[in-house]
């Protein structure tokens, strides 16, 4: 599931289900917000990853400042 997509249907929803005046407008609300965020599908992929996902190094680190010479 795309993630990104769902949850911005979701926000977008919200302030429409709550201002709802019946609570049959606001289970069609609702029904209709989970029928959205389930066609929120990511295509798929043709080919497999060409390298695994792994964790970053932390890069080089800056020097501290101890050395340094003052005027």
């Amino acid at each position: 599931m795309s993630f990104t997509y769902a949850r911005n249907i979701v926000l977008d929803s919200y302030p429409e289900i709550l201002v709802a005046r019946t609570a049959q407008q606001q289970q069609q609300k609702l029904d209709r917000m989970i029928d959205l965020v389930a066609r929120c599908r990511l295509p798929r992929r043709t080919k497999h990853r060409s390298y695994p996902r792994e964790v970053w190094g932390r890069g080089i680190d800056f020097p501290s400042g101890e050395g340094r010479k003052t005027k």
